[in-house]
């Protein structure tokens, strides 16, 4: 036999009313969250969807059974832990984290909603990459496509710690120690606890289906009084009384107090029952003088589960959201806390302990702009006895700073003192969802007040067949061709005339039935001109997914309707040149490459009918030849590039044409096509390849004359040259003999005038006055000691007179025809001599360094004048490159690369019975770029400016070493690093005359 434990009737009804308002509570915070949730998932644009609190997606299921995420929001990386391009690139990695249980319910609903399109909603879990498991819940609209699949567009939130509420809540609903009916208000039983499956003997399937009247109760009972009671609870009375109930499995009979009362659940008006097992309190009372003894202990053992139950009841307010706490004012002023529970420390991060200690610490935690609110708010409820609610901000001691709110009702104690019991929520997280409400209402407010284009809103009236005027922003009071303050309050058919009325509202009535943006296009004189606009109307709807509203955009569409206009005109002309420029046109799809439309001229030029030609690929009429042309065609227009070449077309007949074509990229029906202009230029062709030979060989003709021209020219001048120097040498080689001959008995003469000078001074050192003083004018000791010195001075400019004259005679032999054995060492030497003026340093020149690596070679059988020339042109090339580098160039860089010219002379190996030398020339200047290297021996080419360079040079020295020695001359050069000139030729000579 069980015990009865007997509970004071005051405390049992506190705690229960205090569970309840608790569930109520909990209730309430869970709907204001998930409202929250919809309505900001449901309000937001792509653009700041990833600043919602869970995840926004674009869910496709294809007629094929295959899906796809199109779109996924940044939110998925806190929920699901992968990022939206890996959801997207592979949409099985969020059904692969469903647990498998829950996988066949997604699937079954997500298969409903698209066959019926209705809502889609549904509870699953899942498990993440980090091993979480969480509680996810989805809602979407379907939508079905013209391709046949369907989309869902919705979002999906983590409801893990409703969940677990929701489950804690049940357990506390479970620990009860009383049984616990809920009913709706017919009577009918929608809930139970686990106390009352165990009190019943039934399971919960069965306990929810079975009847009070028939299963629960004995027949003995007064069913009669049942309606009454029942009524008097519903109209808001509780009601206690004893009941006769049923066991369900054995059928005993046992008696219970049942406690009934009405309750609000999520806004649904509930009847509450408590059943209590009394059968054990009767028996007790019917042997009350017996048992009082027992009595005695049984107290003792009631008062521990009071101490039970209170512990339960502390468990069970630690563990609700908040704190819950009881507050009191005495009637000195002064404050304290009798109770806190554990939500203090989660809200506040203070142990409930330092606050029943201090009952100042919550108040110091107060920001100081919210804390005269606080203060005030409790005095008016202390004065009024009222309910007390108030929202403020704290900063927690991690400088956390939070919104809190608090709820509670006071009452006076029998000490004068008002003691508050309540609870404190943290509401941060609604304060930051109203921040974004009110920056989204802001958002569309300036929207409405700053588009350029009328809004209006039309109220609908009898289910979607009348519409009012409502509102207007201000573009809609600036454009619109009616005063429409005037609107407000009318409906269509009041405000406008009959006929324009029923065009507007069988039109609003198609967007309300349709349930979905209708656009439409509108035209009327306004100042007597005629203007069009563009009407667009978009259903919105309420709570309760009626269309309650239309919104109404008007925009003046008139420019562009008069650019369309004038689009048709232009394109009437462009169809008139189409079909009569004389040059054949053709446009073909760039994807296929088929031709889509042509001109006559076109048709008629390649041998075709118009039908027989469209739809033809353009390689059937292209020789296979070009076929790479129609590639390069495509490719190019595809990248809006021109194009331009030409080919050659075989006509239907079989014979061909020359084609130039040239093509263009433009738009044809909605689609980038490829716009070929094709003219025959057959006739030119053939035109052309006349005029080609007939070029080639006047070109021929002209190089031979330019080469004769050429080479007279250069052998006259350097005949000339010759002449003039070999007479300026003899001229000036006789006086200069004449003078070195005379320079060393002049060195004897002065000499011994200076040894009889010293004799004098030594046997008259004092000479008169007037020789003194002439000793004196003249300096006579500096004469003797720089005389000697002046005479050896000319002897060595006579001598190098003599040197420069030798270099002329040999240069001078540039005009000789002699084919004669020379040192080729002593020519180079000469021309060396030549330029020394051009090596030296001069102002804003510096030294061009000349660096003789020479070999050991035999004489060389040649035309020395024209192998003189010929080293001459490059030396003189080398200089003027350097030259025209070093004027680009700075100090510094001259001093880290001064200027050098390189002459080296070597025995080519023998690669067959003759022996060949080289002559290397070369320089560390800027060097010949390669384009220029191969018509650097052509006749005129020049890179000197102009005045400064003939083209000549280096052409008569190409034709001197290969076609009078039968030698080679090339080129190497790298740029940035200088240029390299090889002269090679057969030692005994190839004589070519």
């Amino acid at each position: 036999m069980k015990e009865t434990i007997t509970i004071d009737k005051h405390v049992y009804e506190q705690m229960h009313a205090e569970l309840i308002s608790l569930r109520d509570r909990v209730k309430i915070l869970e709907n204001i969250c998930h409202k929250t949730q919809a309505d900001g998932a449901c309000g937001l644009s792509h653009n700041s969807a990833d600043n919602v609190p869970g995840i926004i997606y674009k869910f496709q299921l294809q007629s094929n059974g295959n899906i796809s995420f199109p779109y996924v929001s940044d939110g998925c990386k806190l929920i699901l832990e992968v990022s939206p391009e890996a959801v997207q690139q592979n949409p099985n990695i969020l059904i692969d984290m469903i647990y498998p249980d829950d996988v066949a319910i997604l699937k079954k609903t997500v298969l409903k909603s698209a066959q019926s399109f209705q809502r889609w909603e549904c509870e699953f879990r899942i498990t993440t990459p980090s091993g979480k498991q969480k509680w996810l819940q989805g809602f979407s609209q379907p939508e079905k496509k013209t391709d046949a699949s369907t989309v869902w567009y919705g979002c999906i939130v983590d409801i893990t710690e409703r969940k677990i509420n929701a489950a804690n809540l049940r357990t506390v609903f479970d620990s009860v120690y009383d049984a616990i009916f809920i009913h709706d208000l017919n009577g009918k039983i929608i809930d139970v606890n686990q106390k009352m499956l165990q009190m019943y003997g039934v399971d919960y399937n069965e306990a929810i289906k079975l009847s009070i009247e028939t299963d629960y109760s004995s027949p003995d009972n007064p069913f009669q009084e049942l309606p009454r009671i029942w009524q008097q609870v519903i109209a808001g009375e509780t009601k206690l009384f004893e009941w006769k109930a049923k066991h369900y499995s054995s059928g005993k009979i046992f008696d219970i107090e049942v406690f009934l009362r009405r309750i609000n659940l999520n806004g649904q008006n509930l009847i509450l029952a408590n059943v209590r097992d009394i059968s054990q309190r009767k028996q007790a009372e019917a042997e009350l003088q017996r048992l009082n003894q027992e009595l005695e202990i049984r107290v003792k053992q009631h008062t521990k589960k009071l101490i039970q139950t209170e512990l339960r009841l502390t468990r069970l307010t630690d563990s609700v959201p908040g704190m819950i706490y009881e507050f009191c004012l005495h009637a000195n002023g002064n404050k304290s806390f009798s109770y806190v529970s554990d939500g203090c420390k989660l809200l506040w991060e203070i142990e409930p302990k330092q606050v029943l200690e201090n009952s100042d610490i919550l108040f110091e935690a107060i920001h100081r702009q919210d804390i005269d609110l606080v203060h005030k708010k409790i005095a008016d409820s202390a004065r009024t006895l009222q309910k007390w609610e108030c929202e403020w901000r704290i900063s927690t001691g991690s400088g956390k700073e939070k919104w809190l709110k608090g709820i509670s009702e006071p009452r006076i104690a029998a000490d004068n003192s008002i003691i508050w019991c309540g609870c404190v929520i943290d509401i941060t997280k609604e304060k930051k969802a109203q921040e974004q409400i009110e920056q989204q209402q802001q958002f569309l407010q300036s929207i409405w007040e700053g588009v350029d284009y009328g809004i209006f809103v039309l109220e609908v009236l009898e289910a979607g067949k009348e519409f009012r005027f409502v509102d207007f922003n201000p573009a809609m009071a600036k454009n619109s061709p009616v005063h429409m303050a005037s609107l407000l309050g009318k409906t269509v058919t009041e405000a406008l005339p009959v006929d324009m009325a029923l065009i507007y509202n069988q039109r609003y009535r198609d967007c309300v039935v349709k349930g979905k943006t209708q656009d439409f296009e509108e035209t009327f004189e306004l100042n007597q001109i005629q203007t069009w606009w563009l009407i667009n109307a978009t259903p919105m709807r309420n709570a309760r997914n009626e269309i309650f509203k239309l919104i109404v955009t008007a925009t003046d569409i008139t420019q562009r309707k008069q650019i369309e206009l004038k689009l048709i005109q232009q394109e009437e002309q462009y169809r008139h040149i189409f079909e009569n420029v004389s040059d054949g046109l053709f446009i073909n799809d760039l994807e296929t490459g088929l031709l889509v439309k042509s001109n006559p001229v076109a048709c008629h030029m390649h041998g075709y009918s118009e039908s027989e030609f469209i739809g033809l690929h353009p390689t059937v009429f292209i020789d296979a030849d070009y076929h790479h042309l129609f590639q390069e065609f495509n490719q190019v227009l595809q990248k809006k590039h021109k194009f331009e070449a030409q080919a050659v077309d075989i006509c239907k007949d079989g014979s061909k044409i020359d084609v130039e074509i040239k093509g263009t990229s433009c738009i044809y029906n909605g689609k980038l096509h490829g716009l070929a202009v094709v003219r025959d230029i057959s006739e030119r062709k053939r035109s052309e390849i006349k005029l080609k030979k007939q070029t080639q060989e006047l070109k021929k003709a002209l190089d031979t004359l330019k080469n004769t021209q050429a080479q007279l020219v250069q052998s006259e001048k350097m005949s000339s040259i010759g002449q003039m120097v070999a007479g300026v040498a003899h001229e000036i080689n006789n006086p200069t003999n004449f003078i070195h001959g005379n320079i060393i008995p002049a060195i004897q003469y002065v000499q011994d005038l200076l040894k009889l000078l010293e004799l004098y001074q030594k046997h008259y050192p004092h000479p008169p006055e007037e020789i003194q003083g002439l000793i004196e004018d003249v300096e006579l000791d500096f004469i003797k000691e720089d005389a000697i010195k002046l005479l050896k001075s000319m002897q060595q400019g006579t001598r190098r007179i003599k040197e420069i004259v030798l270099s002329l005679r040999n240069f001078s032999r540039l005009d000789e025809s002699e084919y004669k054995e020379v040192d080729i060492h002593s020519g180079i030497d000469s021309t060396l001599m030549i330029l020394q003026n051009r090596l030296r340093e001069k102002p804003n020149y510096p030294e061009i360094k000349i660096v003789k690596k020479y070999a050991s070679l035999p004489l060389i059988k040649c035309y020395p004048g024209q192998l003189n020339q010929v080293i001459m042109n490059i030396l003189v090339n080398s200089i003027d490159a350097l030259d025209e580098y070093n004027i680009k160039r700075s100090p510094k860089s001259i001093e880290n690369k001064p200027s050098q010219i390189k002459i080296t002379t070597e025995l080519i190996p023998q690669q067959s019975s003759q022996q060949w030398i080289a002559i290397r020339i070369a320089d560390n200047g800027l060097g010949i770029p390669q384009a220029f290297i191969a018509k650097l021996f052509d006749p005129f080419f020049t890179t000197k400016d102009v005045g400064k360079g003939t083209g000549l040079g280096l052409s008569i020295s190409y034709q001197i070493i290969v076609q009078k020695h039968g030698g080679k001359l090339y080129c190497n050069s790298t740029i940035g690093k200088g240029a390299e000139f090889v002269i090679e030729i057969p030692v005994l000579g190839s004589c070519k005359l």
